[in-house]
């Protein structure tokens, strides 16, 4: 597969049989060993992986406020959220977002925050296809893409 496992502090060769589920050292220290999508850059998660813009390290990535959540957080108080920051506004899902500064600034859609029945179908699973998609709306952008609109709904 193109998943790869790494070690922060001990060798990658150490944390591969990680992502196959070896449950016992280094797999069992906390963030230590980590998996992405080798197909992805490479992103060390840092410290502060379990909040909002986590992993947002790029030259061109800032953490910044999401205008479309009902609960405003500015651009200045999301910005400590890539440093690690854990209580808020880093610590509730959807005030803040990563921005590549090379595409446009287009924050994320809300969540409904309803729950999904786990054998429910979305939209994109059983109704809209992405060719659809694409003949409604043809000039869309990044996150505005079919994945996007998918995870949205």
């Amino acid at each position: 597969g193109t998943n790869k496992c790494v070690g922060r502090t001990v060798s990658d060769e150490l944390c591969a049989n990680c992502g196959s589920g070896q449950s016992y050292w280094p797999c069992n220290l906390k963030k230590e060993c980590w998996c992405w999508d080798s197909t992805l850059p490479f992103r060390d998660p840092g410290d502060g992986d379990t909040g909002a813009c986590a992993g947002c390290t790029g030259e061109t990535e800032v953490c910044v406020g999401n205008q479309n959540s009902l609960i405003p957080a500015g651009d200045e108080e999301c910005s400590a959220c890539s440093s690690g920051q854990n209580y808020w506004p880093c610590d509730t899902e959807g005030l803040c977002w990563c921005w590549d500064t090379t595409k446009p600034k287009k924050p994320p859609a809300p969540a409904s925050g309803l729950e999904m029945e786990s054998d429910a179908k979305t939209p994109c699973d059983s109704y809209f296809t992405e060719a659809e998609f694409w003949d409604l709306a043809p000039n869309s952008t990044f996150p505005y893409t079919f994945d996007g609109f998918c995870k949205a709904v």
